[in-house]
């Protein structure tokens, strides 16, 4: 018969329990920081280094960062809720030539008819110009050092 005692055992599990809330806490600000880091990158790019933000910044400004922190695990969100921020990200097809997107008012026939033999209709694909995938493909090494680095904080080692 083999006989196993774990002497201090409830010191154990006690120290155990207090690392537990200490590599949570380091995570979770790690996942802020992480946050934060991307959202910048994320502008950045959007500023002609991917995609040129149009006339109002919407893109850019919609960027934002969101964290949970709930029974199911810590979670950080970089995202957009501009519906054609998705569009660039993974690419679409556009109707182009003469009053594909409206307009002609106040034309008259003859103007209407010239202007649409000029500009044939037709279809135009925009390719993806990735901003959000693309940055944490980038920052991925980044992402998994930040991140391992808390959880050995946490445990003090």
């Amino acid at each position: 018969m083999i006989r196993v005692e774990v002497v201090g055992s409830e010191e154990v599990r006690a120290n155990l329990e207090l690392a537990s809330h200490t590599v949570h806490k380091r995570v979770v600000e790690a996942v802020s920081r992480v946050g934060v880091m991307l959202t910048r990158r994320v502008k950045e790019k959007l500023n002609g280094e991917v995609l040129k933000v149009g006339k109002t910044g919407n893109l850019r400004r919609s960027i934002h960062a969101e964290f949970t922190d709930d029974s199911s695990g810590v979670t950080g969100t970089v995202g957009t809720n501009v519906p054609y921020g998705r569009m660039w990200e993974l690419g679409f097809d556009r109707k182009v030539g003469a009053f594909a997107r409206g307009g002609g008012a106040g034309m008259t026939a003859a103007q209407r008819a010239a202007y649409a033999a000029s500009h044939p209709p037709g279809v135009k694909h925009e390719a993806p110009r990735s901003f959000l995938g693309s940055t944490i493909d980038e920052m991925r090494p980044n992402i998994n050092r930040l991140l391992t680095e808390a959880v050995r904080k946490g445990f003090g080692t």
